[in-house]
């Protein structure tokens, strides 16, 4: 729900003796419901006062079981209780309505008439097509805590959490999410860059004292031969300098030339044709 742009504000306007939840945009001009030009995303109608609280205009193949004058302080109609035990396992989420007596339930639903059932019962289902929104609390009902309201506010998207969320219930997932994600892995990427470095620091810190030019070179040309395979392209160039140096020191020291096996290019070749293999893979 929170992925998907079919979020208003809602004012309180008085009809007769009582009093209706009016959506509106942002701007605090009424909203229809019909019309999408009107909706904003969850985390610009967070961030607005407008009004009174927010809500969800129904759609997307999600619709709203909406129970009544079921709730009296912690007790739960037996009622009320059957039919949230019914639904709790497809539910996308089941609050607390804003009086505070009744209990809204998100779920996926086949497009259909509504129904109203009034036999000793207050219910109002209305399908995802019912051309209606409803005033959403964020204050999730555990029924197995013994109808006890979490106060726990809705979080926003924009983390690597909602995106993972977003998936695991078949929602699409947005673009902030999207970009978190990836925030999130290139900074993983970086501490594992840094933490190879440090180990590569460490391992050169406890070579051996009594260690000979030559394998002191060759140990250092074998490190930057790893560090090839985890460059970045703009680190590749560096490296490279830094091999063909050490291989040069290496030749004047040692009466045999380095193989061509040992060359820094072979190995920048194989890495860009493994990189040309992964390209056309995903292609």
């Amino acid at each position: 729900m929170r992925a998907t742009p079919r979020w208003v504000r809602w004012v309180l306007e008085p009809r007769g003796d009582k009093f209706a939840k009016v959506p509106v945009r942002l701007s605090g001009r009424r909203a229809k419901v019909n019309e999408p030009a009107h909706w904003s995303s969850f985390r610009e109608v967070r961030a607005s006062n407008v009004g009174e609280g927010i809500g969800w205009v129904l759609g997307a193949g999600i619709g709203c079981i909406d129970l009544d004058d079921c709730v009296d302080g912690d007790r739960v109609q037996p009622w009320a209780a059957e039919i949230i035990r019914k639904y709790q396992r497809r539910a996308l989420l089941i609050e607390r309505s804003w009086s505070g007596e009744g209990v809204h339930i998100f779920m996926r639903m086949k497009p259909g008439a509504g129904r109203r059932i009034r036999d000793g019962r207050n219910i109002e289902v209305y399908p995802p097509d019912s051309g209606r929104y409803i005033a959403v609390t964020g204050r999730r009902f555990d029924l197995e805590a013994g109808g006890v309201v979490v106060e726990r506010e809705l979080k926003p998207c924009g983390t690597p959490a909602a995106a993972r969320r977003h998936r695991r219930r078949g929602e699409p997932v947005d673009e902030e999410c999207r970009a978190a994600e990836r925030a999130e892995k290139a900074l993983a990427r970086a501490e594992k860059r840094s933490q190879d470095r440090e180990l590569a620091a460490q391992s050169a810190e406890h070579l051996p004292e009594q260690l000979d030019q030559l394998t002191e070179l060759r140990y250092m040309y074998s490190r930057i031969r790893g560090a090839l395979h985890r460059a970045e392209p703009k680190e590749v160039a560096t490296l490279v300098k830094q091999g063909d140096l050490i291989l040069e020191r290496i030749a004047q020291l040692d009466a045999s030339p380095p193989t061509q096996s040992a060359s820094p290019n072979d190995d920048v070749e194989a890495a860009r044709k493994r990189r040309e293999e992964r390209l056309a893979a995903l292609a």
